[in-house]
């Protein structure tokens, strides 16, 4: 799949009774692909234009997992794209999906029905020739592309999560793919301090004396810690909606990614008697700082990376879990301030809070009430589709 620093890029050609799919194997056939993002969202002020070679990157190597993808593009009048997907088959998430499911991610188009239909019939294609028989996305086999298509809410996105022009949806349904399941985003007001949390870690502690609270090492220690977090992780979400195993491999990838712009206390791993049995994880929302560079670093974006990272006072929580045998004895708690310290400390004054399933009444309840707000917060609703191959 791979030759050199090039990638194999599908290029669909519309306009034809049977849109033919071609390769290309040259620099102009992959920018062609990444540059699309750019002209969709040309007159867009909220849209934050992410690091051009990050995309290049990952479209020269290979998927970090042992599946197969495939970019895909339509273009028109010559060689104009008008809209791109990439295809994945994918063997662990095939898995967890239990059955023979492939996934679609990276979709951007303009809004040109028949161009979509092309791009959807070539996907299809490419997928049924995997063996594939079920079609879910956007979503992709990484850690690092949000999930999901804003269907509700607007504003600018913050890091990590989906951004896309309000025609999206009904260019998805309308090349028949249905929902699959909406996921939440909760944008909550930090308060001065969680009496309950408070309370609930201190009764942990009481009970669990030899427990800590630990930043990630980042020299030393760094490998067996990414070996733990991937433990509790695949511990403590086993049996959530959407999961597919983490492998070391693919953390390793995301922390690359994450490194220049990554602090220790971001990510917290609580330990008993040595052993690490839970972490947290949280991010600030660097989007408030990519809005202005506008993936540029020159003339002035190195100067607004240097300085602008430590006035960001919006965070955004991605992970909390703990190894299945020590949920509910209330050291969630003791993660959960040692978070709210570091937020206390830079002066945050909003938390997002997503990814929870629309039915998940139980963590949308509580989250309200960590929140101290009604249930209804104002949040932001995403959705993944499905359809069949």
């Amino acid at each position: 799949m791979v030759d050199g620093l090039a990638r194999s890029v599908g290029l669909v050609i519309s306009g034809t009774p049977a849109p033919s799919v071609a390769t290309g194997r040259d620099e102009v056939v992959v920018r062609d692909f990444v540059s699309l993002a750019g002209a969709v969202y040309a007159r867009d002020p909220l849209w934050v234009r992410p690091f051009e070679r990050s995309l290049y990157r990952a479209l020269r190597n290979p998927p970090q997992t042992d599946g197969r993808r495939q970019e895909l593009f339509v273009v028109r009048h010559g060689r104009r794209p008008v809209a791109r997907a990439c295809a994945w088959s994918d063997a662990i998430s095939r898995a967890a999906a239990k059955g023979p499911t492939g996934y679609f991610s990276h979709f951007e188009a303009h809004p040109d029905a028949d161009a979509v239909h092309a791009l959807f019939d070539a996907v299809r294609a490419w997928l049924r020739a995997e063996g594939i028989t079920h079609l879910i996305g956007p979503k992709a086999a990484g850690m690092m592309e949000p999930p999901g298509v804003l269907v509700e809410g607007r504003g600018r996105p913050v890091y990590g999560t989906p951004y896309n022009p309000p025609y999206y949806p009904g260019l998805l349904s309308g090349v028949g793919l249905e929902k699959y399941v909406d996921l939440l985003d909760f944008t909550l007001p930090i308060a001065s301090g969680y009496p309950r949390i408070t309370r609930l870690a201190g009764l942990a502690r009481a009970r669990f004396p030899r427990a800590r609270v630990r930043p990630v090492d980042l020299k030393e220690g760094f490998e067996a810690d990414v070996h733990s977090v991937v433990e509790v992780y695949n511990a403590a979400w086993a049996h959530n909606w959407g999961f597919v195993e983490l492998t070391v491999d693919r953390l390793m990838a995301t922390a690359r990614e994450l490194r220049p712009v990554y602090r220790p206390e971001y990510a917290m791993l609580l330990e008993l008697d040595g052993r690490c049995i839970g972490f947290a994880m949280m991010m600030p929302d660097f989007n408030e700082v990519f809005h202005r560079i506008r993936g540029r670093l020159l003339p002035t974006g190195w100067f607004h990376l240097l300085f602008g990272m430590r006035r960001i006072r919006t965070f955004r929580a991605f992970f909390i879990g703990l190894l299945p045998q020590y949920r509910s004895a209330g050291l969630e708690a003791v993660l959960i301030e040692a978070l709210l310290r570091v937020i206390w400390a830079r002066r945050v004054d909003r938390l997002h809070v997503g990814w929870i399933k629309e039915t998940n009444y139980l963590w949308r309840n509580e989250v309200s009430a960590f929140a101290g707000v009604a249930p209804g917060t104002a949040h932001k609703r995403y959705r993944l589709y499905s359809g069949e191959v």
